[in-house]
């Protein structure tokens, strides 16, 4: 229950404070300023309760990103506002998708993080502007620049650019059985279910301890 208030808040949070427009500069001390960072707080605290979970890619869109079909994504650091992903991303966990920085007092967002259809982001990577479509992003690489041509891939710091290969047939469906079991486990089972058990096992372990070596 806390969990879910939590989510609620950060949405409400999202959706009534002033959208950011980038590009854009605001006083880490002005009224806007605290506004941006209130939303950043607040999005990524939830990223890291959520991780894996189905419905962030729902989660994200409640909060102002805008999401295609088919997106699978973990914990990122985010600025909900400023963040387009395309159909079929899929995007690993404790990446930065956002250009959002602190610069000599100043909270600056100098642009929008675009990442084009299909594209594969690893962990850790640093994205503040994105992808084009049909790209693919290693491990612990820096992008500071969108890159322009399509279906390349980028791996280290500075990145290595190489052609990604093409995927040839077609794909296999998922079963609908599959499909639910899928988005009941990340979203319900690992996010609520879990998390009630952890606390049970220690409230256990407590009871028992203090019942058997009072």
């Amino acid at each position: 229950l806390i969990l879910a208030l939590q989510l609620l808040l950060t949405v409400l949070i999202c959706r009534l404070l002033p959208r950011v427009k980038p590009p854009c500069s605001y006083l880490l001390t002005s009224i806007r300023g605290q506004m941006v960072s209130l939303k950043m707080r607040w999005v990524n605290q939830a990223s890291n309760l959520l991780r894996d979970a189905s419905i962030v890619p729902v989660f994200m869109r409640m909060c102002g990103a805008r999401f295609g079909r088919g997106v699978a994504i973990a914990e990122e650091v985010v600025l909900p506002d400023t963040l387009v992903v395309g159909n079929g991303c899929f995007i690993a966990s404790r990446n930065i998708l956002t250009s959002a920085t602190v610069d000599q007092g100043h909270f600056r967002v100098p642009c929008v993080t675009n990442l084009g259809d299909h594209s594969f982001v690893g962990n850790d990577n640093c994205l503040p502007a994105g992808l084009p479509e049909g790209s693919f992003c290693g491990l612990n690489t820096s992008l500071p620049k969108r890159p322009q041509q399509t279906n390349l891939g980028y791996f280290g710091t500075p990145a290595m650019i190489f052609k990604r290969p093409s995927k040839d047939g077609p794909q296999e469906a998922t079963s609908l059985p599959a499909f639910c079991w899928f988005h009941f486990s990340t979203s319900v089972i690992d996010i609520f279910i879990l998390r009630g058990l952890k606390g049970m096992v220690l409230s256990a372990s407590f009871v028992m301890s203090r019942y058997y070596f009072p």
